[in-house]
């Protein structure tokens, strides 16, 4: 079903998937690169899916979804190698040949796990139709991906590379961790991201900083624009750069670009009827902005408090 997504076989790889890819003289070469390509996860589930999986019965079934983890684990890792080198103006050596193997360990996933739902034909329901979504979540995924964000990424038309690296990389990661909790939960519903990533609590409590300053700029340009006066359009601006040498660092760096370019127009107007309208301007950003980071992996099932405004 998945493989569908991608208008090919599971196993096969068409010229246009690699369509993003620049040629050898586009590169930033670092040495010895080739040695970042092989992460070394053979035994390296965390301790709390290791026990999941040595309690699975049977024993058969278990050592199959040791397998699909393991694929899922090696994935994430390949992402870690390069998590800082996508924040970087250039497409260096390391990175372009961890997104090729991230590409092609991708599409050998999801033949293994159409494979291991004709072999378990007649296991419980629950866990094929996980395995399913799994398949075609990492499908549309590897779609989207290499099939639009990478595509023509050193195109001096296109958005900054940064950008795009960035995106690819973050929708990459979700789509891992995310199919890891879900066939996670099928066997035991109380686990949870926390535990299964070292990195997501430190995320979360990232995204959540995000959250309460963006509510709180929301709330201050929702004021600013009913009331016009001077003290509260002050007082947003200061937050504004408040925001912007403080939690702006975790939004998505595509976003950053836009954020400036509509603050600008707060301060760069003049008279009320100028001020209006970009300060309403503002405050819709800022709720998209808002909603975005909402809907992020690491905030997923938590209950919303709205914060405090801070003032």
């Amino acid at each position: 079903m998945s493989s569908a997504i991608l208008d090919q076989p599971a196993h096969e790889t068409s010229p246009e998937t690699f369509a993003f890819l620049p040629t050898g003289g586009e590169i930033s070469h670092e040495p010895a690169f080739e040695t970042m390509l092989h992460p070394a996860v053979e035994n390296a589930l965390p301790p709390a899916l290791t026990e999941l999986v040595e309690n699975i019965k049977p024993a058969s079934l278990g050592e199959t979804m040791r397998s699909v983890f393991l694929d899922l684990a090696r994935l994430l890792d390949y992402l870690r190698l390069i998590e800082k080198k996508v924040q970087q103006d250039q497409l260096l050596a390391s990175t372009f040949s961890v997104f090729t193997n991230i590409h092609k360990g991708s599409l050998a996933l999801i033949e293994k796990l159409e494979a291991d739902m004709l072999q378990l034909e007649g296991a419980d329901e629950e866990l094929l139709s996980t395995l399913d979504g799994i398949s075609y979540a990492i499908g549309h995924e590897i779609g989207r991906v290499y099939g639009f964000e990478l595509v023509g990424i050193n195109d001096p038309q296109s958005p900054p590379m940064r950008a795009k690296l960035e995106r690819a990389h973050g929708m990459l990661c979700n789509c891992f961790q995310q199919s890891t909790i879900a066939l996670t939960q099928v066997f035991n519903p109380a686990l949870d991201g926390e535990e299964l990533f070292n990195d997501f609590h430190a995320r979360r409590d990232e995204a959540l900083l995000l959250y309460r300053d963006l509510w709180n700029l929301v709330q201050l340009a929702r004021r600013a624009d009913k009331e016009c006066d001077q003290f509260s359009v002050a007082l947003l601006l200061a937050h504004l750069k408040r925001f912007r040498d403080g939690s702006m660092c975790f939004l998505m760096y595509r976003d950053w670009e836009e954020y400036e370019r509509f603050v600008k127009k707060v301060t760069a107007a003049r008279r009320i009827l100028e001020i209006g309208p970009a300060l309403e301007g503002l405050a819709c950003y800022l709720e998209t902005l808002l909603g975005q980071v909402r809907l992020r992996s690491v905030l997923a099932n938590l209950s919303f408090i709205v914060p405090e405004t801070d003032e």
